[in-house]
């Protein structure tokens, strides 16, 4: 790992990168539609005021354009986003970046499918952000995410991981296909729970004190939430169908890893208190 990641940058702290990931999934929203969602997500710990002084900076740094009252991502940063990640998966191809985890910053990442956002999960962000404490590794996400398509060496990968520690999935779905591919978890290890709310706006990802959010374009959420509530029965579901026209199918997907022990371990507090909640629907 021998290349330094230079990004496009929208500033140090993690609430313009949780602004970003809100507009990302939805636009335009007005100052305070974005302030309860951060609240919603956060808790108390931030005031309108400091959202409207965060947004206000985005603006300035030409990440965020005000349209009337309401915030949208600018477009000429969202093409500098997409020049870098194109470099980025040229260089990704044969070698991973060297990342400085003593002066961490966040990083943005980009992915044409959601196939590599998955590879990306198991072989970089799980294989390489420490968790030395072996702290509890949370995944809250809209549906539960397959292990259709992985090689041999990436299922004994994912096998791996949740040996290391306890891993917990939280699953607002609880369609057949949630209940599924959580059940194929949770054969592997990890703790799995559907039909819940949780805090997090975004699928989210906790290992250690990092978090990695994953966010997906409306089109994709549309086509995904309809191929799992369309089915019935389990006769219903087409693994490879699911990983022709989800998995393998060309969107762009973004994310972001930003360091933030606090509200790691609020988001770990949140997992385990959903799988020890007696009304919590678990899937072994």
């Amino acid at each position: 790992m021998a290349i330094k990641i230079t990004l496009p940058s929208i500033g140090s702290g993690s609430s313009k990168d949780s602004i970003v990931s809100i507009l990302a999934s939805e636009w335009p929203l007005s100052a305070q539609e974005i302030y309860n969602r951060l609240k919603k997500a956060f808790g108390g710990g931030i005031s309108y005021q400091a959202v409207h002084k965060t947004l206000k900076a985005l603006v300035e740094e030409n990440v965020v354009e005000k349209v009337g009252k309401d915030y949208r991502l600018n477009k000429d940063w969202i093409s500098n986003l997409k020049r870098f990640s194109d470099s980025l998966v040229v260089e990704y191809e044969n070698k991973s970046p060297k990342i400085d985890f003593e002066h961490f910053r966040p990083i943005h990442l980009a992915f044409e499918n959601f196939f590599d956002a998955g590879k990306f999960l198991i072989h970089d962000y799980y294989g390489t952000f420490p968790n030395p404490d072996r702290k509890e590794a949370v995944c809250f996400w809209q549906h539960a995410y397959p292990s259709v398509g992985l090689s041999k060496v990436e299922f004994e990968a994912v096998k791996k991981i949740f040996e290391d520690a306890i891993h917990y999935s939280i699953s607002k779905g609880k369609t057949l296909m949630d209940k599924q591919f959580s059940k194929d978890l949770a054969s592997l290890g990890k703790r799995c729970v559907v039909g819940v709310e949780f805090s997090p706006p975004t699928d989210t990802f906790v290992q250690g004190d990092y978090i990695l959010q994953l966010i997906f374009p409306v089109e994709l959420k549309s086509k995904i939430d309809e191929m799992f509530a369309s089915l019935s029965s389990h006769d219903q579901i087409n693994l490879m169908d699911y990983l022709e026209k989800i998995l393998a199918a060309k969107y762009n997907i973004h994310g972001v890893i930003f360091k933030n022990s606090e509200l790691a371990e609020r988001f770990r507090q949140e997992a385990i208190a959903i799988y020890k909640d007696p009304k919590s629907e678990r899937v072994e």
